[in-house]
C-alpha cells in the first residue's frame, strides 16, 4: 500500500531530522532541550508529510502508469518497428567491462558506513564545540 510505504518514509525522515538536523540547531542529539510536544509535533507532520507523498506516488502510478517496450507471446513485430528499436539502441553498454551494473555488497557497506560516520563526526563536533573552543 502506497501510503503505508510513505508513513514508514515519514518515519525514518523524523529520525533522521532527530539524529542530524536537531543537533545542527542547537537543539541536542535527538531534541534532548526541547520538551516532548516539539517532538510529537515534528513526528506527526513528518508522517503526515509521508502518507501524503505515499498516495501522491500512488496516484501518479494510476494516473501516468510505465510502459513498457515488450510484446505478447506469439505477436509478430513489423519490420519497421524492429528496425526502429534495432537502431534506437547503441548495441553496447558503459558497463560491458564491469561483471555487472549494481554495486557490490562491499561497495554499499563502505558508502553506508562512510555517511553514517560523518553524521556521528557532525553530530560530535556540534554537541562538544564549547569545551573545544569552537
Amino acid at each position: 500500500m502506497p501510503w503505508l510505504k510513505g508513513i514508514i518514509f515519514g518515519v525514518f525522515t523524523w529520525l533522521m531530522m532527530m539524529v542530524t538536523f536537531m543537533p545542527l540547531a542547537g537543539a541536542g542529539f535527538f531534541g534532548a532541550k526541547v520538551d516532548i510536544s516539539t517532538h510529537i509535533g515534528l513526528l506527526l507532520l513528518n508522517l503526515i508529510f509521508g502518507a501524503v507523498l505515499g498516495v501522491t506516488y500512488g496516484l501518479l502510478g494510476v494516473v501516468a502508469p510505465v510502459r513498457r517496450a515488450a510484446s505478447l507471446a506469439g505477436e509478430t513485430v513489423s519490420v519497421t518497428e524492429a528496425e526502429r528499436l534495432r537502431l534506437s539502441s547503441p548495441g553496447y553498454s558503459f558497463n560491458d567491462d564491469l561483471p555487472s551494473s549494481s554495486p557490490s555488497g562491499r561497495t554499499v557497506a563502505i558508502i553506508l558506513g562512510s555517511f553514517v560516520g560523518f553524521i556521528v563526526f557532525v553530530v560530535l563536533v556540534m554537541e562538544f564545540r564549547s569545551t573545544h573552543g569552537f
